[in-house]
């Protein structure tokens, strides 16, 4: 006999438009329009809704579920772009106006997801989608099982952010986790996901790089740095050397100047006297490693001190390999950065927090303490 949940599925499998599934709509105005749709789709999830069904059908309940969930979404999109009324590829119910999606259930919490790729991450690709609420969050999905292990050691660290006893200004700072899962995707069972809330503004200062390619002006360059020594000072607070100061890791909002830390999955616990090693590097920020990594020797954050070192030279526009300026940065400036490069870790500043005083101090010795807001295309 067939069941409701099949009678369902059928339906989103072989519709050719949306009315085919949630029925015409006929109100000219958008906000009863998606009042109309909301109604059958609340009226169809009585029948299907996981929390609903006997125990073997829950798995079953789930995909179908997930399918009507996403229909459900591309549907409210058509909506509000008068495109309802557009076939949906044949085959293929998870596209609409150019965009797909897919849906993961967390227990009672439901996210809808962005097939695409946003940007892509060290252990995961990253994709923007919203809570059942709309709420916008950003999903980590590992590669592959083997990187579940860092997004967990993510997650964690994350998790003892939210519990510890860390200031309220560290905390701001760094990307607030809403949900770690596991997550069942084709072809790749058991992947883990990392949700966390999407702040909108905020560029990676390899975007920054990317619009200034020949390097920022000093003044700008200060501020930013500012932040990438805000980061090391952060994982000092934390207990860890975050392992992979970069410029992918640190955003910056170019109005606010706001900084927001990421990269925490390469991040080592730091115990004085026991001798943590970095056992990952990044391939394409090789140059800013600092040779102890290599040699498979104890880590500090002098090891953060030194990555950060090379993102001040990177956002300037110099040679990171060799840490060479660009003729406009001030002696004063080099000084600085030329320390926290020293080869020999204990020629490196102690701390970051050390080095982030000396520069502030310089700094508003040199420019004084005015307002830049750095200009990013749109």
């Amino acid at each position: 006999m067939t069941t409701t949940l099949e009678v369902i599925l059928e339906k989103i499998t072989t519709a050719k438009r949306f009315a085919d599934v949630f029925g015409e709509i006929h109100s000219s105005d958008l906000e009863q329009k998606l009042h109309e749709l909301r109604k059958q789709y609340v009226y169809m999830v009585k029948f299907i809704h996981p929390d609903h069904m006997p125990k073997e059908e829950e798995k079953f309940a789930n995909t179908v579920f997930s399918r009507l969930v996403g229909l459900y979404e591309q549907a409210k999109h058509a909506l509000e772009n008068d495109s309802y009324e557009i076939p949906l590829v044949q085959g293929d119910t998870h596209r609409v106006t150019g965009e797909q999606y897919f849906v993961f259930l967390s227990g009672s919490r439901k996210y809808v997801v962005q097939s695409f790729v946003w940007t892509e991450g060290d252990f995961s690709d990253i994709h923007l989608g919203k809570t059942e609420n709309g709420i916008p969050v950003c999903v980590k999905i590992a590669t592959d099982p083997t990187m579940n292990q860092y997004l967990e050691h993510e997650a964690s660290l994350h998790s003892r952010i939210k519990k510890s006893s860390v200031k309220k200004e560290v905390r701001q700072f760094v990307s607030t986790l809403v949900d770690t899962v596991i997550v069942d995707i084709p072809g790749n069972k058991e992947i883990r996901a990392n949700v966390f809330e999407y702040q909108e503004g905020y560029v990676s200062l390899t975007k920054i790089r990317e619009v200034y390619p020949d390097g920022l002006d000093p003044r700008d360059a200060a501020w930013i740095w500012r932040r990438v020594l805000g980061q090391v000072v952060t994982a000092e607070i934390l207990g860890v050397v975050h392992g992979a100061v970069v410029p992918d890791h640190t955003l910056v909002h170019p109005g606010t100047h706001d900084p927001l830390y990421i990269g925490w999955a390469h991040s080592i616990p730091f115990v004085k006297g026991k001798h943590a090693r970095l056992t990952t590097y990044i391939d394409r920020w090789k140059p800013w490693y600092p040779k102890e990594v290599f040699d498979h020797k104890a880590i500090t954050q002098k090891t953060d001190l030194y990555m950060a070192g090379k993102t001040m030279v990177y956002l300037l526009g110099g040679d990171v390999e060799h840490t060479r300026f660009p003729k406009s940065v001030p002696q004063k400036v080099q000084k600085i950065v030329q320390r926290c490069v020293a080869e020999d870790p204990a020629k490196r500043p102690e701390n970051g927090q050390e080095v982030l005083e000396q520069f502030t101090d310089t700094i508003y010795t040199l420019w004084g303490k005015t307002y830049r807001q750095l200009q990013m295309p749109h």
